[in-house]
């Protein structure tokens, strides 16, 4: 082989190596690009369904349209309806609503009211069960159609002549300053101006009778809360037996609407009384 041949060889070789070298080359790079590519992507996808998880999980803000709404039971509810800790029918049972309850309505889930009870729970219950009424201003202060006044009426004091009234609420039995055998008494209540009505929905001009036993005045426009010492009497009850503790009580009788939102002083009674 001459050195001219040589040359030729190993020109063409080394061409040949050259073009090897960058096909290598050319592979591994691919490789390098599409593994990291895999691999950011998987991790990019995990926190969009971890955010997605909390997402559902999360209660959402109510919308502008429903705030200051009420949340009732439906008429398929015959007992109560449960409030549970989460948006969710697994969850623990933090409360219990009944029919003749409402309670406000603070956010929404999928599915789901979030609410707030009157011992300041919050939790959640099936739309399912559940419903929404709107509780506007003028019908919450259950003056129809007058503003509300900047200085509130006084209570109506026991001096007040139930036969001479023209409007508010009073007892019919005891009397203030009543020196009662216990621990049974019997409490019975009257209204004038405005008619008796079972609590489920707001009818103007008409509502229901709550007796608090030892503490305040319900705020006009404010829901009358459940607590031990409020009697509420949903079904347009004039007479009930009340047991008392012996000794001194302030009975205070509170009629309010058919949603359970105070008409506030006006609508009021306060006596005192001696159990023994």
């Amino acid at each position: 082989m001459t050195h001219r041949t040589r040359l030729i060889v190993l020109a063409i070789l080394a061409t040949f190596s050259l073009a090897a070298c960058q096909a290598l080359g050319m592979k591994q790079d691919a490789s390098s690009d599409s593994e990291p590519a895999v691999a950011t992507e998987a991790t990019a996808a995990a926190p969009a369904a971890e955010e997605a998880a909390t997402q559902a999980s999360e209660p959402i803000a109510a919308p502008e349209a429903k705030l200051g709404a009420q949340v009732l039971p439906t008429s398929k509810v015959k007992n109560h309806l449960n409030v549970r800790e989460h948006p969710d029918s697994g969850s623990a049972i933090v409360g219990k609503l009944s029919p003749d309850e409402s309670a406000p309505l603070v956010g929404e889930a999928p599915g789901w009211f979030q609410i707030t009870l009157n011992d300041g729970t919050t939790g959640f219950v099936s739309q399912d069960w559940a419903q929404t009424t709107e509780v506007p201003e003028t019908a919450a202060a259950p003056a129809e159609t007058a503003a509300e006044p900047a200085v509130e009426p006084p209570a109506a004091t026991a001096s007040l002549d139930p036969a001479t009234m023209t409007e508010g609420v009073y007892f019919v039995k005891p009397h203030d300053g009543d020196v009662l055998e216990g621990p049974v008494i019997m409490v019975g209540m009257g209204v004038k101006g405005k008619d008796l009505r079972p609590a489920g929905e707001i009818v103007p001009g008409t509502g229901h009778h709550h007796l608090i036993i030892d503490s305040e005045i319900v705020e006009r426009g404010k829901l009358v809360p459940s607590q031990m010492e409020i009697m509420h009497f949903g079904g347009a009850e004039t007479e009930v037996p009340v047991k008392l503790t012996k000794g001194q009580h302030k009975l205070t009788l509170q009629f309010a609407n058919g949603h359970h939102i105070s008409y506030g002083k006006k609508w009021s009674r306060v006596i005192h009384i001696t159990v023994k």
